[in-house]
């Protein structure tokens, strides 16, 4: 732990920005900080590093973090995995760091002229955000594109750029930047050609009129040159190419097929017809009697006789009305369910 960097390196009324749990910036005091357990937090700082031209003039400044005391350690690695990347290898195309892509090859990092930006922060999270804000704000060079830092820092830009100001992070003279991206980033496969005879003895046939070649599928081929579909259908007028494609279309050929619907369209609609759903009542609640007896005459006058005739015809109307509308109802109902 002697090699990293800890809360007692940090001076006295540095702010440490701190990654809270909302996703946005905010800052600590040292004092609040040590007050902590060590295992909470790590802390990390940001360094610049200068890419000089022949003149020795700063052409591109790329940031990055580290967590180690010694800075030019730190450097020395950044130029390390600058130069794996530019230093192109078939075999390992995502090998290095990423930020050197688009620098121009004529500009040489200078290991001992590089920024020490004395601003801290409990996690590399933080600091990575911070890198990108310098990044978008100087037009560094990076291929990290996360999480707006502009966003993330909305609530410490008054304590973060007073900060910024400190250092000297201007170019000397704009740079001229390239792409690397012609570049193969994978080794391109060696054809191996095909054995003469196979393990079971089949000599190997070629196509007359294209490059493909086969054991013993070579007459299946040709049919798709001259368009011919030897394999008709005996219910249907289709035809194929080969006998496998033949006996998968019979399984199904000839049989009434409902059309598909999604899962989640499925259970919308079986919701909806539950919650639309009219209950018939009971066969016992609906009560017809077409058998009609007329009373005798000699209980009550003709009047009175006629008058409950009318009554019972007009009842059985009306249940007739209302069988005839459940019957409807139902019928609607079995028809819309799937």
């Amino acid at each position: 732990m002697d090699n990293f960097l800890t809360i007692d390196d940090v001076p006295a009324g540095q702010p440490i920005f701190w990654f809270e749990g909302t996703g946005l910036i905010g800052f600590r005091t040292k004092e609040q900080v040590m007050k902590m357990k060590t295992d909470e937090y790590q802390i990390h700082t940001l360094i610049g590093l200068k890419w000089k031209d022949s003149m020795m003039r700063t052409r591109e400044i790329t940031y990055g973090l580290t967590w180690l005391k010694n800075k030019a350690e730190a450097v020395k690695t950044a130029i390390r995995h600058a130069k794996l990347r530019t230093d192109f290898d078939p075999l390992k195309p995502g090998k290095g760091c990423s930020l050197a892509d688009t620098i121009n090859p004529e500009y040489e990092p200078d290991e001992n002229d590089f920024i020490d930006i004395a601003v801290f922060g409990d996690c590399d999270k933080t600091i990575m955000q911070i890198k990108e804000y310098l990044r978008e704000r100087f037009d560094a060079p990076g291929s990290f594109k996360g999480t707006p830092a502009a966003i993330c820092l909305q609530n410490v830009w008054g304590v973060l750029d007073p900060l910024i100001k400190k250092y000297n992070l201007e170019v000397d003279l704009p740079p001229i930047r390239v792409k690397r991206s012609e570049k193969p980033r994978i080794k391109k496969k060696v054809k191996v050609n095909k054995p003469s005879h196979d393990k079971h003895g089949q000599r190997l046939k070629f196509c007359p009129h294209c490059p493909y070649s086969s054991y013993n599928n070579l007459n299946r081929h040709l049919s798709t040159h001259s368009g011919i579909k030897p394999f008709q259908c005996s219910k249907c007028p289709k035809a194929f190419f080969g006998s496998h494609e033949l006996q998968r279309h019979a399984k199904s050929c000839g049989k009434v097929t409902r059309r598909k619907i999604g899962f989640r369209k499925l259970l919308d609609k079986r919701q909806n017809i539950r919650s639309t759903e009219i209950v018939p009542p009971k066969p016992a609640e609906i009560i017809c009697n077409f058998n009609i007896s007329l009373p005798d005459s000699s209980d009550d006058s003709e009047e009175e006789e006629l008058t409950d005739v009318r009554n019972l015809q007009q009842k059985v109307r009306e249940q007739k009305e209302i069988i005839k509308d459940l019957r409807a109802e139902i019928n609607n109902l079995k028809s819309s369910r799937p």
